[in-house]
């Protein structure tokens, strides 16, 4: 008796494991990786980090208004660029207080043997390119602070010319006060909203870190299991 049910037995327990079998490798196929997963959420995160939960940075007017004071810097420059090499193009008053002529022939006018003029123009052609409202929506903290760097460099320019009309030459440029004043603004705009791009570029270096290195991790742990 017992020799007839024992085969019928050893069939339904292989019948058993061979279905529990079965469940385990089609539950596995079912489940993604756990590296798949951390993959899926590092990009989600990533995209996150580059568009919407990013700190929103300076208001939506800063950056235009920075380039709108370039393209008046670089035109001034441009112009006096011009006027360098043909003098008779400046229009400006030639006598008392007010007098481009004698400012631009100066030998202030030069630096190490470059026309003052020459550098302003290669200065706001840099300066627009970085401060096009599309370069401003970059979260690089490189080229935040390169925009404070050259502005710093520019506002000490300016200091240094207008110090040399006033006490060394004794006559101004109304054409280069324009870029001393445009200058200026554009240093007073860059400063006033660097905490806010400084900070929205460190987020994002952040994020993209802790994601990179969620990722690697990952990665690791796969690569030992």
């Amino acid at each position: 008796m017992s020799g007839k049910r024992h085969p019928a037995a050893l069939a339904r327990a292989e019948a058993v494991r061979a279905e529990a079998a079965r469940r385990r490798s089609v539950g596995q196929r079912s489940q993604p990786s756990p590296l798949a997963t951390v993959e899926d959420r590092s990009s989600g995160a990533a995209e996150r980090a580059d568009a919407g939960s990013a700190p929103p940075g300076p208001a939506r007017w800063v950056p235009w208004l920075a380039f709108a004071l370039c393209v008046l810097g670089l035109a001034d420059s441009a112009y006096l660029t011009y006027t360098h090499f043909n003098p008779g193009a400046l229009v400006c008053s030639t006598s008392g207080l007010i007098n481009c002529q004698a400012v631009t022939t100066s030998k202030w006018s030069t630096v190490f043997g470059v026309p003052v003029a020459i550098l302003g123009l290669g200065y706001y052609v840099v300066m627009t390119a970085l401060n096009l409202p599309a370069v401003w929506r970059v979260p690089d903290i490189r080229l935040v602070r390169l925009r404070l760097a050259l502005l710093v460099c520019g506002i000490g320019m300016v200091v240094y010319l207008v110090v040399a009309e006033l006490f060394l030459i004794g006559n101004i440029c109304e054409y280069c006060t324009g870029v001393h004043i445009v200058t200026f603004f554009l240093f007073v705009t860059v400063v006033l909203s660097y905490p806010a791009t400084s900070y929205r570029a460190r987020w994002v270096a952040w994020a993209r870190r802790e994601t990179e290195g969620r990722t690697d991790g990952a990665a690791g742990a796969g690569a030992a299991g």
